[in-house]
């Protein structure tokens, strides 16, 4: 049975705990999502609402592309806006928005539209994402709980590593192996790029494998043992039973009572096989008997004997030797085969190399991001990552559900499903079993399945369809519920106890909405074109050209008809119509090949298409090939047949007439060859994209483009081709490394690669011929499936059959038998009839389907729904009552011709343009006149240390700071360690969580302190200092300081260790405006006001009109007031005397260290004017101290502090603001 599923609504659906939401074709899961987000935002819906409003970083929404990505973010910030003005009164026809509004008690109406409001603002720091850039986020900002390095860098693909690895495994394993058990690893592939092809399947499914011991080589030794063996068994028992003198006995008494026919078995058919099996069992070695290429063994084995047996119920079918002689080849296929071990333990070899080199780089690959996080959460600290994550994301809801992977939903299973009781978190599952189609992605319908398991009770259901006309959504329930009838479901998954994946008819949300109008008639929604067989035979490749004709004929009949006004769209809610438009059509195809033969024949009737593919590589086009030739003569200008064969190519479009003249005019010839040295020099001196630029206007490429068919799709494949070459010259040495890597690309395209995609050559009004694949998401008008009823049965030539077990397990095979090819084939019927779902669901208005009675069409998803028998199958075709069968074209239609619009351009006059200098500025822009600032803390930090020390770095005697190197990098580790002390948890006596410096003292944070301290000393080459460095560290945070010594003398001490994580704020950034700022104006006021208008170098002239940005150490709260800490790594002197009161004010003189810390205070002034009820200058801000770090142990223990008067810092204030001051 089927279980209780929910009707969702959008107002009431719970947003605590978690939930599946299946989603089916055109039901509005955006908008539902949209609406969900909105509600965590206001926090509505009573008892079904969240414990607390959200804010967008709060709520983490994942899904699996980037597009889909800006999509949704797109989307929900739309319909945070309009809520945000429904809210403050504005009018609108969105039911749901207005009854949502009236479920609010008005005095909470203005409260919303603030909040969504703001919302809407923060969009850009929301958190949506896909699942590998989240993971990737969560691995860096818990890098402690996660235990990944810091700031690893990711590679989009791993195909430099593989083929790297394959080679290296290549050269140590096989290399050198004696002549014969080489020629054994040759029999299963050549080369290493062989070895690879048949390893990339592999290498996500190494869990599944076996890891065999020892080397190549002694795998191949006992794989010859084992085979050796038993072959030696086979054989005795066939001595032993002497099947071979049972056969002849048999035979021959059988002859001689004429029990068969003796023109199909006569005595020398006879002896010629018995004769080749007895020497198949006198010669040890042999293994092929050389039977099986003849028909006479067959009819002398019970598989065929009854043919030619005349009593055929008499035959001995069930003799012990018939039956040996027929089982004798599976039972010789069954011996040991040397490729699966050869295959799993190059694949281990390989894989573990991988991982070694992404180690030494500090390289993750997308997958590993998931692996990494998984990793983390099973570790002993991943139930605090867990409740860290959940802890900054309490609500995730996780789009296209149905293309999760194991180790995705592991992830979010173990943050959401775990938690404890008293945890408000909710966890929104959001997708649709019936369009799982990306297993060859590593999705898994089976995960969704156990997802749906885990939320038993708690399945709700879109069932309404906003997309298509009722007619459309009509024929579909049709076609799926008479599947749904058949003893295993629509999709496969029905049993006697449960159906997982039902098939439950949609609902007409717009029952109004017309359909396709022909010659004023209401188009058929489902029509089909049936080739049937010419005297019983229909071969697979005419009936698939027949197929692309009517298509094709068919899309020209409608747009011919749509310039005349005979076939028409609705045109909006507006009632009125429009003609049929080529982007009004899509063809969906299965792949290239299909793609290929359709646009064709789109092109003979004139009409223009585009491919659109997820799995199509640039790398796999013509134009890539053709390139390939023209960059091997252009590395070679002296190769008089290279030159010839690359102007020969298409892609540069010589005539006819212009090659013969190669031929005969000598002068023509060296001024076209010529050519190619001026290439070559251009090539090596500015790269490879300005060649192929010149290369398009020297032969006009793009000038021809848009004259000739599929010129633009060929020009964009150039330039696309020239751009990922052009990224990949920078890790190249030269142009024979650039031109092997297209050959390798070539070779073997990472269909995986979102830049290898194929690009969109035009937005003009094309056809689209778009795989089912990428269609998914997507809606068209009007849609063709002219290939929907072939398939692709699984075979024994796939490289892995995965398979899954009863229980849901994954099971991966080597080897294919018929119990795991029957199971692999059923699987790929299951996913088919996905794939159809997904194709007869993109239409808004009608499908075209297209069914030939050929080989492959009793094995496919069409034959399956219509429960069509294969002696017949037209009939259960026409059984369909929504179906209209439509005759195949005689003759093709007149070739479109499209309306030639001229297009008249007015010039206007260009405005007066005025440009106003705005630029973000920093302390260190200011200070060194730069009009650059840095991105980051890190970088400001480095600046800043930069200017602190000269770059030397040589070893000083002393071990503690006064010796430690100087140099920039030692500034920025300084302050890294500092930080990382800033963030350190432990769960003290009582059992609450603490966080704050005192964690370097903690004693059960003592080893992972100097594990990690260890770690990045001998990063940075500090190894000897890792005791000096831990035990300054330890006495640092411990020290006490007196704030402010010279302002109050009874204030309290404070010490780093004192402060709980409330009380600091580490690496505070700051932004504030500044207006037309004169920088000579700014340092007049500030070296009058501060210290004692002691000298100091000025500031370079400039006018500072934009932004202030800056990034403050540490912001520490004592006893009520503020104060910005500030860590210097300077070098003072070889002593603590060096770190003097006077000697410090003088350095801080010197580097304007005066002018940083009055910026901070003031970024500090204005944040607490804004958040500080009541706050007075004079009462709560504490000043500035700003730590020398290496002085710490001397009599002023580093520290230089100031306090600034009021008037100093309102006078700033005024100055940024633009205002003029006194």
């Amino acid at each position: 049975m089927t279980d209780q599923i929910n009707r969702l609504d959008p107002l009431t659906f719970p947003l605590q705990g978690q939930a599946l939401i299946e989603a089916s074709a055109g039901t509005g899961k955006t908008f539902t999502l949209a609406l969900l987000y909105l509600r965590l935002v206001i926090q509505h819906g009573g008892e079904q609402a969240f414990t607390r409003p959200l804010l967008p970083p709060e709520i983490l929404v994942v899904t699996f592309t980037n597009a889909a990505t800006a999509e949704l973010r797109d989307r929900i910030r739309a319909r945070l806006v309009e809520a945000a003005q429904v809210f403050e009164g504005a009018e609108s026809e969105d039911a749901l928005l207005q009854a949502l509004k009236q479920q609010l008690p008005p005095e909470q109406h203005p409260r919303a539209a603030r909040q969504l409001t703001l919302a809407a603002q923060w969009m850009d720091e929301s958190a949506i994402s896909t699942i590998h850039a989240w993971c990737y986020r969560m691995l860096r900002e818990h890098a402690f709980d996660s235990g990944s390095a810091f700031d690893p860098q990711l590679e989009t693909h791993e195909q430099t590593w593989q083929q790297q690895a394959a080679e290296d495994y290549w050269r140590s394993e096989y290399s050198q192996l004696p002549l014969d058990e080489l020629s054994r690893v040759v029999s299963c592939w050549a080369s290493p790029d062989a070895l690879l092809k048949k390893v990339k399947p592999c290498l996500d499914k190494l869990v599944y494998l076996p890891q065999p011991g020892g080397s190549a080589l002694q795998l191949i030794h006992q794989y010859l043992h084992q085979r050796a063996q038993q072959l030696a068994d086979l054989k005795a028992r066939w001595q032993r039973e002497d099947y071979i003198g049972q056969l002849q006995q048999l035979f021959d008494q059988a002859a001689r009572q004429k029990a068969f026919q003796a023109k199909k078995l006569n005595s020398n058919h006879r002896a010629g096989v018995l004769n080749k099996l007895s020497d198949w069992l006198a010669q040890v070695s042999q293994e092929d008997p050389g039977i099986f290429s003849g028909k006479s063994w067959r009819v002398m084995s019970s598989e065929g004997v009854q043919e030619i047996w005349l009593e055929a119920d008499q035959a001995p079918v069930d003799h012990p030797a018939c039956r040996a002689l027929a089982q004798l080849q599976a039972d010789l296929a069954a011996l040991p085969d040397l490729e699966p071990d050869l295959l799993c333990h190059a694949a281990h070899w390989i894989a573990a190399r991988i991982e070694k080199v992404k180690l030494q780089s500090n390289s993750l690959s997308q997958n590993d991001l998931l692996l990494r996080l998984d990793q983390a959460l099973a570790s002993a600290q991943g139930d605090a990552l867990a409740r860290a994550i959940r802890k900054q994301f309490p609500v995730a809801l996780v789009d296209e559900f149905q293309d999760t992977d194991p180790v995705q939903y592991r992830i979010f299973r173990r943050i959401y499903h775990q938690q404890g009781d008293s945890e408000a978190v909710g966890f929104f599952m959001i997708g649709d079993p019936k369009q799982a189609i990306y297993a060859f992605r590593g999705a898994d319908i089976y995960t969704y399945l156990q997802a749906r398991r885990d939320s038993e009770g708690r399945h709700y259901t879109l069932d309404t369809n906003y997309r298509s006309t009722a007619a459309l959504i009509t024929s579909v329930n049709e076609v799926f519920s008479l599947a749904e009838q058949r003893s295993r479901g629509a999709f496969l998954f029905k049993s006697d106890q449960q159906n997982p994946v039902p098939f439950v008819p949609v609902r007409a949300g717009r029952a109004e909405l017309p359909g396709l109008l022909l010659n004023g008639q209401a188009a058929p929604a489902l029509q089909a074109w049936w080739v049937e067989p010419v005297d019983g035979k229909l071969n697979k490749g005419d009936a698939r050209a027949r197929l692309a004709q009517a298509t094709a004929a068919r899309i020209t009949e409608l747009l011919t008809q749509g310039q005349q006004g005979k076939a028409l769209l609705p045109l909006g809610d507006a009632g009125s119509w429009r003609g049929v438009q080529p982007a009004d059509c899509a063809v969906l195809v299965s792949n290239l090949t299909e793609a290929n033969l359709i646009r064709q024949s789109l092109q003979q009737l004139g009409v223009a298409s585009v491919y659109l593919s997820d799995r199509s590589s640039v790398f796999q086009t013509r134009v890539a090939s053709e390139l390939l030739q023209l960059l091997r003569a252009v590395a070679s200008p002296l190769n008089e047949k290279l030159i010839r064969a690359a102007l020969a190519s298409p892609l540069l479009r010589l005539d006819v007439r212009l090659l013969e003249r190669l031929n005969r005019d000598e002068l023509y010839w060296e001024s076209q060859s010529g050519q190619f040295v001026t290439y070559h020099q251009l090539w090596q001196r500015q790269g490879i994209l300005p060649l192929i630029y010149r290369l398009i206007q020297d032969f006009k490429l793009a000038a021809g483009a848009t004259q000739r068919a599929q010129g633009e799709r060929e020009l964009t494949d150039l330039l696309h081709l020239g751009e990922l070459l052009h990224q990949a010259a920078d890790m190249l040495d030269g142009e024979q490394a650039l031109i092997r890597f297209l050959e390798e690309s070539i070779l073997e395209p990472d269909e995986q690669s979102e830049a290898q995609q194929l690009r969109l050559e035009t937005d003009d009004q094309l056809v689209r011929v778009v795989t089912i694949h990428k269609s998914k998401g997507l809606e068209y008008p009007l849609v063709f499936l002219p290939f929907i009823g072939d398939s692709r049965p699984a075979t024994a030539r796939d490289t892995l059959l995965i398979t899954h077990t009863s229980d849901q397990q994954v099971e991966v095979h080597l080897r294919s038998n018929a119990e795991n090819l029957a199971q692999a084939d059923d699987e790929r019927l299951a996913e088919d009839l996905r794939k159809l779902y997904v194709g007869l669901t993109r239409a808004r208005f009608v499908n075209w389907i297209g069914v030939a009675e050929t080989d492959g069409f009793a094995s496919s998803a069409l034959a399956y729904v219509l429960n069509a028998p294969a002696e017949c199958p037209v009939e259960a075709l026409q059984a369909l009552q929504t179906l209209s069968r439509q005759a195949l074209p005689e003759q093709l239609p007149e070739p479109w011709q499209p309306e030639q619009t001229a297009v008249q351009f007015a010039v206007r006059q260009a405005p007066r343009l005025t440009h106003e200098h705005w630029w973000i500025a920093s302390y260190s822009a200011l200070k060194q006149g730069r009009t650059q600032v840095s991105e980051t803390a890190w970088q400001e930090t480095l600046l800043d240390s930069q200017e602190s020390d000269d770059l030397q770095t040589a070893m000083l005697p002393s071990r503690d700071l006064h010796g430690l190197p100087k140099g920039s990098h030692i500034g920025t580790f300084l302050h890294s360690l500092l930080e990382w002390a800033a963030a350190l948890s432990w769960v003290d006596d009582q059992g609450v969580r603490q966080q704050g410096f005192a964690g370097v003292l903690q004693p059960e944070l003592q080893d992972s302190c100097r594990e990690y301290l260890l770690q990045r000393c001998q990063q940075h080459q500090l190894e000897d200092w890792f005791e000096p460095l831990l035990h300054w560290l330890q006495q640092f945070v411990q020290q006490v300081w007196q704030f402010p010594r010279q302002l109050n003398d009874d204030a309290e001490p404070v010490s780093l260790a004192a402060l709980s994580s409330q009380q600091y704020s580490v690496e505070l950034e700051f932004w504030f405006a500044s207006h037309q700022l004169d920088t000579l104006k700014l340092d007049a006021w500030v070296q009058s006001r501060t210290l004692g208008g002691q000298a100091r170098p000025p500031l370079a002239a400039n006018r500072v009109n934009g932004m202030l940005k800056g990034f403050i150490d540490l912001v520490v709260e004592h006893q009520g007031r503020y104060y910005v800490l500030d860590w210097k790594s300077n070098w003072l002197g070889v002593n603590d005397q060096a770190y003097s009161e006077d000697i410090m004010r003088q350095t801080l003189l010197d580097k304007r260290y005066d002018l940083q810390y009055l910026l901070y205070l003031l970024a500090l002034h204005r944040q607490l004017s804004v958040r500080l009820p009541g706050y007075d200058y004079d009462q709560h801000m504490g000043g500035a101290a700003y730590v020398f770090l290496r002085g710490s142990q001397s009599e002023t223990q580093g520290v230089f502090f100031d306090k600034p008067a009021r008037q100093v810092i309102e006078g700033l204030d005024k100055l940024f603001a633009g205002d003029v001051i006194e």
